[in-house]
């Protein structure tokens, strides 16, 4: 029980997480659309309509 996270605790991680988050949410978009082509080709196997939603995902942020 000792192990337990306190309620202000918890406030202070997910505050600390989503300031993070907001800091550089669009660069992640372009990570993101890189890993999936990029790991699309070395498994030779690409899915284009996955493709499409990821591409139009990262033009839109």
């Amino acid at each position: 029980m000792a192990d337990l996270i306190k309620t202000n605790e918890i406030e202070k991680y997910v505050g600390d997480f989503l300031t993070k988050i907001e800091k550089h949410h669009r660069y992640r978009s372009f990570d993101f659309c890189y890993s999936h082509f990029y790991f699309s080709q070395l498994k030779n196997k690409i899915d284009i309509e996955a493709s499409c939603y990821v591409l139009w995902s990262y033009l839109a942020s």
